[in-house]
């Protein structure tokens, strides 16, 4: 049985996991309504962020309290690495295309 730290750190990761995959929700939306290919890959790159991030949250507290592998916590901090790495691709890389 799991101590009560243990669920209320769970309850936290898939509430901030519910926030994010909304952000998520909104980003992939707006990427669709966008018609510049620039803007596209920004909202591409917010919405992986997000998603990304709401993952290295859940599996993080997952192999704290619950000793899931740490390889899976490993492996969505190197996504979110990769998706932060794009976004600022993106967006830094903007400022010479649009000129």
């Amino acid at each position: 049985m799991t101590d009560s730290s243990g669920m209320i750190a769970i309850i936290v990761a898939v509430v901030a996991l519910l926030v994010l995959s909304y952000g998520a929700y909104w980003a992939f939306e707006i990427r669709r309504a966008l018609a510049m290919r620039l803007y596209r890959s920004q909202a591409l790159g917010i919405g992986l962020l997000s998603v990304s991030a709401g993952l290295a949250q859940l599996y993080y507290t997952g192999s704290t309290f619950y000793g899931w592998p740490p390889e899976l916590s490993f492996a969505s901090i190197v996504f979110f690495a990769l998706a932060l790495f794009y976004w600022t691709n993106t967006s830094i890389g903007s400022d010479w295309r649009a000129a």
